[in-house]
């Protein structure tokens, strides 16, 4: 019994992926514009479009933008 499991486990993880696709996930980027403005007072206004196509289970784009940066002067 233990080397059936084992051997339907091996079979599964070595597996194509093409034969499960209920796992497969897939994200890609079809545009992506971007504007930039530095204002007077050195603020910076920036917008981003981002067009993406999903396949499988996803919930959207999560970005992270640092806001405070170390240079070596630091």
């Amino acid at each position: 019994m233990h080397y059936r499991c084992l051997g339907i486990f091996l079979l599964l993880i070595f597996a194509p992926s093409s034969a499960v696709p209920a796992f497969a996930r897939e994200i890609a980027i079809k545009h992506f514009d971007e504007q930039i403005q530095v204002m007077p007072d050195g603020t910076i206004d920036v917008t981003e479009s981002i067009e993406a196509q999903f396949i499988g289970s996803w919930h959207g784009i999560y970005r992270t933008i640092p806001v405070e940066y170390t240079t070596p002067q630091d």
